[in-house]
């Protein structure tokens, strides 16, 4: 677990100009104040903790005692940074800034090929079913054309049995009507010529 003096989001601030400084590693392990670092309190600089809280709830008599029993307690936090010796908590809080903006812009970019994706996708599954459904009207076009096919066909059968029969009426008609023009046979006598 995380705890705050491993932390370089852990600074001093200068009580007298409020100014922060980095708690160098003297103060981190040992709990200390020397020189300049005696007017000063530990701090988170993004207030993921109230330090000054949990020290003044102690009631140790030495101040830097209480101070180096809360920044060695391991928490749980989710602003925790690594201290890197020599950046100021600025510097670390930068670094933080910087760590998350490459993270959005890397879970953007995710978000962006999977949508991407999704739309490859749906578009694939749209262009199939247009050609399935254009398969279909084809199928269904075709189908229509034999139907229309085989129903010609069939009215064309029609008409020609009509007409064979209309002929056979019409010749059949054609024969009776021409005997009966022409009437009955005549029969011609020729004289005899021995006679």
């Amino acid at each position: 677990m995380p705890r705050c003096a491993d932390c370089g989001l852990l600074a001093l601030r200068h009580l007298p100009t409020g100014e922060y400084r980095e708690a160098d590693h003297y103060v981190r392990t040992k709990g200390e104040k020397y020189g300049a670092a005696r007017d000063t309190e530990a701090v988170c600089i993004v207030v993921a903790h109230d330090l000054r809280r949990e020290v003044l709830e102690l009631h140790h008599a030495d101040a830097n005692q209480r101070e180096r029993e809360v920044l060695m307690r391991e928490r749980a936090c989710g602003k925790f940074k690594d201290w890197l010796p020599g950046f100021t908590p600025k510097e670390h809080v930068q670094m933080v800034l910087s760590e998350r903006a490459i993270q959005i812009a890397e879970e953007r970019k995710q978000a962006d090929e999977c949508r991407a994706e999704e739309r490859r996708r749906t578009d694939e599954q749209r262009a199939e079913e247009r050609r399935v459904a254009d398969l279909r009207r084809e199928d269904d076009r075709r189908q229509q054309d034999r139907q229309q096919e085989a129903a010609n066909r069939r009215s064309d059968i029609r008409w020609r049995i009509w007409l064979a029969i209309l002929a056979a009426v019409f010749g059949f008609l054609g024969s009776r009507l021409d005997k009966i023009i022409s009437g009955p046979p005549t029969v011609m006598m020729v004289p005899d010529a021995k006679k």
